[in-house]
């Protein structure tokens, strides 16, 4: 690609277009590579309560939120100082209350009460500049405004597909581009930032309607004559939405070609650096820049090391709900805590997902998570193997004892989970005396010893482990909990027996 050519990339806005990137909120990418940016107002996405009216994230949910509104704020204000173009489609404000972590307590025993304290969020807190005060309504009567001249060939395309959520005021800051009917209010905008610019755009409604279905080989009624028809369909709506895409991307780098020629200014040459030619104000106002610029460089890195801090510290919630790598590295890390030597396996031609020595006894690992079934008879007959292959080994001499760490149902809340291990899966290991760990179970207990390093307790984990063969592991319950196993614990042990 020329050095010339701009690179385009949109935030939360789906492109079928091989010439731009598109990447979703989530990312957590950089946008130092782009030059271009369409940017889509985020959602904070499945809110499990509500407060004052207004949706409520719960504690998991609200620190990636608030997370990913602060990194979307900070690189679309470098972006705009580094002199990129921004479009920004106008939707109306997300709004939702997001949990702080802390809490308030009020009354003893039996009557102590807990107070969760939220903060108000909105969508617009991505954004790293001040819109204009605004109206949320919903319409589509919309018309080009005389200063909108930069959006002419742009509004000829899009104009009859666009609508707004949102009206804004007259803004000396912002040139109107777009307004309502009755012209009074503001529905597109322009405005310069450092030295890049934001354009605000209504929403485009177009893109919203299409829906890529992908073939499904599974599909049991697939040979259906109304299948064959929907799915021609859905080709035809995946062309349209790429002929969508190509021509938005080309709409959009004109007018961001048509704002670079209007913004050129000569640079300052070498001699205006003279103090002769500084004046107070701008000596003034340099001196605050660079004060700013190195406030937020000491602010970044202490970002950076609470981010690294954070996510050291979720690992163990792993245990919850992940599978894979991230799985296996939660679990290593708790049994760790539980005073075993734990390592995963990789050296000649033998791979394992956790081998671990502890009280003299060595262990072999299986790590297994599931989306929404139970951990069934594959897993034993790996791990049977996994075994095999590991006594082949010349520095090997007893086999080792297995262990097969199950993550069932791993995206429903622990308490509601109704699987386990499957029945087959329950007798094999019996058979071949391995110990069952339902991941999940492990949470209390290793997050206890992560806090306490109590090595009593990490011997009587240790010890629940040793005595489970062909059982699943009933770890001992943590001491700020004394009196009985979760229900957790106690629900799913008799559900998978």
């Amino acid at each position: 690609m020329s050095p010339s050519v701009r690179k385009f990339l949109s935030v939360g806005f789906p492109l079928d277009d091989d010439a731009a990137a598109s990447t979703s909120h989530a990312s957590q990418l950089s946008l130092d590579d782009a030059d271009v940016i369409l940017f889509r107002l985020p959602h904070h996405g499945y809110a499990t309560g509500s407060y004052a009216g207004k949706p409520s994230l719960g504690e998991y949910d609200s620190f990636p939120y608030v997370r990913m509104l602060n990194h979307w704020r900070t690189e679309l204000a470098n972006a705009v100082n580094d002199g990129k173009t921004i479009f920004v489609e106008a939707s109306a404000p997300d709004e939702v209350y997001v949990d702080t972590g802390q809490r308030q307590y009020s009354g003893t025993g039996r009557n102590r009460q807990t107070t969760r304290i939220v903060n108000a969020e909105s969508s617009y807190s991505a954004l790293p500049f001040n819109l204009p005060k605004h109206t949320v309504g919903h319409g589509t009567a919309l018309r080009l405004h005389p200063d909108g001249r930069l959006l002419a060939r742009y509004w000829q395309r899009f104009g009859p597909s666009s609508i707004y959520e949102v009206r804004f005021d007259p803004d000396e800051k912002w040139q109107t581009l777009v307004t309502t009917k009755s012209g009074a209010r503001a529905a597109g905008l322009r405005a310069l930032f450092g030295r890049g610019s934001i354009v605000i755009l209504p929403r485009l409604r177009p893109f919203s309607g299409y829906v890529h279905v992908p073939d499904d080989e599974d599909d049991e009624d697939s040979d259906e004559p109304d299948a064959e028809q929907m799915r021609e369909d859905a080709d035809d709506d995946d062309k349209d939405y790429r002929v969508a895409s190509f021509a938005l991307v080309e709409e959009l780098l004109a007018i961001d070609a048509e704002l670079r020629v209007e913004s050129v200014r000569t640079p300052p040459p070498d001699w205006a650096v003279d103090e002769r030619f500084l004046t107070p104000r701008l000596a003034k106002a340099r001196t605050a820049v660079t004060e700013l610029e190195e406030r937020q460089r000491q602010l970044q890195e202490q970002h950076q090391i609470l981010l690294q801090e954070h996510d050291d510290a979720q690992e163990l919630q792993s245990l919850l709900y992940e599978k894979g790598k991230r799985l296996e590295a939660a679990v290593i890390r708790a049994l760790r805590l539980m005073g075993f030597e734990a390592e995963p396996h990789d050296a000649g031609g033998s791979e394992f997902d956790v081998v671990f020595t502890g009280d003299g006894v060595r262990m072999l690992g299986e790590v297994e998570g599931r989306d929404k079934s139970a951990i069934n008879i594959d897993k034993i007959t790996q791990l049977e193997r996994n075994i095999a292959e590991d006594f082949a080994r010349e520095d090997v001499t007893q086999y080792a004892r297995g262990v097969l760490f199950g993550n069932p149902q791993r995206l429903t809340p622990p308490d509601d989970r109704a699987l386990g291990f499957t029945e087959k899966c329950l007798q094999s290991a019996d058979r071949n005396k391995f110990a069952l760990v339902l991941t999940f179970t492990m949470f209390s207990s290793a997050a206890y010893l992560e806090a306490t390093a109590n090595a009593d307790y990490a011997a009587a984990c240790r010890g629940a482990i040793f005595s489970a063969e062909g059982q699943i592991v009933q770890f001992p319950p943590v001491p700020h909990t004394a009196g009985g196993a979760s229900k957790t614990k106690r629900r799913v042990a008799a559900k998978t027996r």
